[in-house]
């Protein structure tokens, strides 16, 4: 299976040099960026294209690794080539999106294909590509060819429908991108009594790490810790008190939320009761 990729930036590069490592050959990139496209075709040991059709043309599997805005109108010009070469596969690597938005061409098998994980730069996502989980969904021989490729190189997957992506994806951006922000929110509180962000971050990056683990040995009910699950109503009034409007309202949200969490551990019905009073006061 020779695979071509359209688009060149951290997504595509970051897959397309752990394919080639796992001996999966990479042909090369077609990027609107023909540098771009230059640049991670080095890696794979692979060439930079200059138009779809000639990707095409060397390609069996096209990788559409484009923003979400893109991959429909890519999608639309692969299929109106004169010619597809010799693709047999197209699929793209939205989380959010499924196949159907790629439009069909006779005797080509679409589907989605989602890692689990960030991409903030491709060193670093390359290197957690191995443990990384994927979310497949598609035409049933396109799925059985990514399930027999991930079994082979050791990845999880997680098979989905049409209709569960949104969900899949929604869960993602929660536990990666919303902990950034709440990362942001906790240094803001420390910002507010002169710590600097750095001690901030290098304070709170082992309590997240210990959290973390935490989740991973004993689930989500088991590992939440804090004043909430203690029941302790003067901390979260001391807290509500020390904060402005804006974040007050963001911490009675994740307090309520916090709130359900803990009546799984058997929380006193009195504490849960005036908790629940306080965070829901306007």
């Amino acid at each position: 299976m020779k695979f071509g990729f359209v688009g060149a930036g951290k997504v595509g590069q970051t897959f397309g040099r752990y394919l080639s490592q796992n001996g999966y050959p990479v042909v090369g990139y077609y990027s609107r960026t023909y540098a771009h496209a230059e640049n991670a075709a080095i890696a794979v040991q692979g060439r930079a294209y200059d138009s779809l059709e000639s990707l095409a043309q060397d390609s069996e599997m096209i990788v559409l690794t484009v923003t979400d805005q893109m991959i429909e109108g890519v999608s639309r010009a692969l299929c109106h080539l004169k010619t597809q070469g010799q693709v047999r596969f197209v699929v793209h690597m939205s989380g959010a999106l499924s196949a159907r938005i790629l439009e069909r061409r006779e005797g080509i098998q679409y589907a989605s294909i989602h890692p689990m994980q960030s991409f903030a730069k491709v060193e670093e996502a390359l290197a957690q590509m191995p443990n990384t989980v994927f979310g497949i969904e598609g035409d049933e021989q396109a799925v059985s060819v990514f399930e027999d490729i991930f079994r082979a190189v050791g990845n999880d997957i997680i098979k989905l429908t049409e209709a569960q992506k949104v969900n899949y994806h929604l869960a993602a951006v929660i536990v990666s991108n919303y902990l950034v922000t709440l990362m942001q929110f906790g240094l803001s509180q420390m910002a507010a009594i002169g710590i600097e962000e750095s001690t901030g971050i290098k304070a709170l990056l082992p309590l997240i790490r210990g959290t973390l683990a935490n989740v991973e040995t004993f689930g989500p009910e088991k590992a939440l810790t804090g004043p909430i699950v203690r029941g302790d109503y003067q901390t979260v009034k001391a807290h509500l008190h020390a904060m402005d409007h804006e974040a007050e309202a963001l911490y009675k949200h994740l307090g309520r939320e916090t709130l359900k969490l803990a009546l799984a551990q058997g929380m006193n019905t009195e504490n849960v009761l005036a908790l629940r009073h306080l965070l829901e006061e306007e």
